[in-house]
């Protein structure tokens, strides 16, 4: 089975290279701000590699990037200061990934990258990965899959989501996303299922009348969707997962069913949005 770009970028987190390394960071969320390297034209420079942006949580570590270092260097931070001109720029970090979304395929934003030198090469070792979805042309969703999966979002009318004020990025899967040999269907499923692992809780999503990661599973096999429904981590508090089955039961993390009507795209926002509500109440009365 053939490497997918989120398992290099999840290999290149320097905590799973270096024991007991300790981020520059406490959290991220949508409204955090970082510096990113821009062009001329104040654009976000695009990495070599053409699939990943870097963005840095203060200026000085922009330093990292610009000469390679050795495991030693990175553990003691023995950094050299580089003369060399850096031109940043403040970001919002969901603002800055949801303008990187015109791709055909999801990128990602590199946080507080360090050039590192592996063998006769170097290679961009980073704190944490953020995931950039695409922006579906046809649809006009953020998608975090396949674009030939998403015909089923064009129900979803975008005036809808904006004047109910729903902030919704999508997990398409369907059966044409899987082969049909048996074990290799297993394989995959349980790589899809740690791809979504992976990108719930890397996806900013914008504060709104409802924040939603929202998983389309059309699989034609309940026991299969039911192994995607799970309680994932989101990247903001202020999101959730939830899942969309084949027969059109909108479910939680939890399995709970979302009662809705179909009658109109009101019906079947304001469900969500007052399940989502009251989750954010109980959470705080906790608190």
């Amino acid at each position: 089975m053939r490497i997918q770009a989120w398992e290099i970028e999840k290999d290149l987190i320097l905590s799973t290279r270096i024991k007991n390394y300790s981020n520059n960071f406490k959290s991220l969320g949508y409204y955090d701000l970082v510096y990113v390297e821009v062009d001329e034209n104040e654009n976000p420079i695009i990495n070599s590699d053409n699939r990943t942006y870097s963005a840095f949580t203060s200026k000085e570590l922009a330093l990292r990037t610009k000469a390679p270092l050795e495991i030693e260097d990175i553990v003691s931070n023995n950094v050299e200061i580089s003369h060399q001109a850096i031109n940043l720029k403040s970001f919002m970090i969901g603002d800055l990934t949801f303008s990187l979304s015109d791709s055909k395929e999801v990128r990602f934003i590199k946080i507080n990258p360090i050039c590192f030198r592996e063998s006769d090469s170097t290679v961009l070792l980073h704190e944490e990965v953020l995931i950039i979805p695409i922006k579906d042309e046809l649809t006009s969703k953020y998608i975090l899959t396949s674009r030939n999966e998403s015909m089923a979002l064009l129900a979803i009318k975008p005036n809808d989501e904006k004047r109910m004020g729903m902030e919704l990025v999508f997990y398409c899967l369907t059966t044409k996303s899987f082969p049909d040999d048996l074990e290799e269907k297993e394989k995959a499923l349980n790589k899809r299922i740690e791809e979504l692992s992976f990108y719930s809780s890397r996806v900013p999503i914008r504060k709104g009348s409802s924040s939603i990661l929202c998983v389309i599973v059309n699989l034609e096999n309940s026991m299969e969707e039911t192994a995607f429904i799970r309680n994932y981590k989101t990247m903001d508090k202020h999101s959730d997962v939830i899942f969309v089955t084949s027969d059109l039961k909108i479910k939680t993390g939890d399995l709970e069913t979302i009662p809705y009507d179909g009658e109109s795209i009101d019906t079947v926002f304001m469900p969500i949005i007052n399940w989502q509500n009251k989750g954010t109440t109980t959470q705080s009365q906790i608190n």
